[in-house]
């Protein structure tokens, strides 16, 4: 960017009466004769101080200024500090002409620096800015959460803070009223970049259910710009299986109205093998010495899938400078199939192979709904909120058990099968209500009350 320093002031003008109210008017230009616009011109005198900006043809103007001594200056974004330059006002100015030229020489190099913290502590909130950490536009959400300090998440991607596996999440404040799988189908959901910071609260709070755990507040960007942005992402994971994964995310802003929605498509497979060597007691007792313990070797490989489907639409509508209206609509349908199966061959104290197989298949089908409407009872932060909630779906998880004994003694054994499968469906809903306060009695107090 072009930087630029005041450097003379040529003044061509015209006498007029004492006691009248005289014109400035004038044009400024750079070294090589071109004209410059959106240049601040000021005009100080004691305490005035007035401000105009130059047109796309470089001119600016003051009228009705009284007859006085003033200081005159120009100063814009990018250009270096301008001496103010002393006028003297008893006629009208009408031909001031400001040269204004290049600061930066010919092969200059300017270095800026910045440094932005990843992490910032206010009271019982860890703050964390996710735009200082690279890739972000290549992933979602849950995989943002496993590179912040203080967050682990387990082999069941269930997300733990500091330790403590008691997590509620939040998305711009509202509540997923899901099972742990659908939120985490979410947050596979939401692209990193969407994301403006996330907030962990510690100790739980009055709202919600994890009194002693922790909140986790995802907040998304409010696009700063009017319109439209669109994101397409697909990804593959390739090994023994083909995992593949599709999102669209699309934000909307105008005006007071601020919409984003995501829409994800994904299909994950997992697969083990394992072998390895279990140690039992020689005289099939609680022996624990280990000169009496027969090492069993054992054998055991799985492989699953899930397919799942997952939305989110964020909306919040700013009506009026005291009120505004929230809407979030979360669904999430998974279906799931794994298999797994293990084999021991035992020697003592009989002679029997056990056969371990289990199939398990999953089918999952959440929707939510949250509505909000927010009151602010002054300018210092007080709000009175009111929240409707909704949440149906059905589980049907499916267990299938097949464990075979096959015994070689001194007396001839059958093999022994035992088979079992299960089923544990859900199918329900559930209405939820909550009215809250938060009134600032003064910087040091506040007052929270829920329902």
């Amino acid at each position: 960017m072009m930087r630029l320093f005041l450097l003379w002031v040529f003044v061509m003008g015209f006498s007029k009466s004492i006691g009248q109210n005289f014109q400035i008017k004038g044009f400024v230009t750079d070294d090589k004769g071109n004209k410059v616009q959106n240049v601040t011109v000021v005009l100080l005198h004691d305490s005035l101080r007035r401000a105009v900006t130059t047109n796309s043809s470089g001119v600016f103007e003051f009228k009705n200024v009284r007859l006085g001594y003033y200081l005159l200056t120009a100063s814009h974004v990018g250009f270096r500090t301008v001496h103010e330059i002393p006028l003297k006002v008893d006629r009208d100015l009408l031909a001031l002409n400001l040269f204004l030229l290049d600061s930066i020489k010919e092969n200059e190099i300017i270095k800026v620096k910045a440094h932005k913290q990843l992490i910032k502590i206010e009271g019982d909130h860890v703050i964390y800015d996710p735009t200082t950490l690279p890739g972000l536009n290549s992933e979602n959400v849950l995989e943002l959460l496993k590179k912040l300090p203080g967050f682990w998440l387990d082999a069941d991607n269930k997300i733990h803070v500091n330790g403590n596996g008691s997590v509620t999440v939040l998305i711009n404040g509202v509540r997923q009223s899901m099972g742990t799988n659908q939120v985490i189908s979410l947050l596979k959901g939401l692209p990193s970049s969407a994301v403006s910071r996330i907030v962990a609260t510690t100790g739980g709070s009055y709202k919600y259910d994890a009194s002693s755990g922790t909140l986790v507040d995802i907040q998304l960007r409010k696009r700063a710009n009017a319109g439209l942005d669109l994101t397409l992402t697909n990804g593959v994971t390739v090994n023994k299986y083909l995992s593949n994964r599709h999102q669209l995310y699309g934000a909307f802003a105008t005006g007071s109205l601020t919409m984003n929605t995501s829409i994800t498509y994904s299909k994950d497979y997992n697969y083990y093998d394992k072998k390895g060597k279990i140690l039992y007691p020689s005289n099939g007792g609680n022996n624990q010495i280990a000169s009496d313990q027969v090492a069993v070797p054992y054998f055991g490989n799985g492989h699953g899938q899930t397919a799942s489907v997952s939305g989110i639409h964020n909306m919040s509508w700013n009506i009026t400078k005291q009120n505004s209206l929230l809407l979030n609509l979360a669904a999430n349908f998974t279906r799931g199939a794994s298999f797994a199966q293990e084999l021991r061959s035992f020697t003592s104290p009989l002679t029997y192979t056990n056969i371990f197989r289990q199939k398990r298949f999953t089918k999952d089908r959440m929707f939510t709904i949250d509505m909000g409407f927010k009151h602010r009872l002054d300018t210092i932060g007080s709000i009175l909120s009111f929240n409707y909630g909704w949440l149906s779906g059905n589980m049907d998880p499916v267990l299938r058990f097949n464990n075979k004994l096959n015994f070689t003694s001194e007396e001839e054994s059958d093999p022994v099968p035992v088979f079992m499968w299960g089923e544990n469906a859900f199918n329900g809903y559930q209405h939820i209500f909550k009215l809250d306060l938060s009134k600032h009695v003064n910087k040091n107090w506040s007052f929270n009350a829920g329902a």
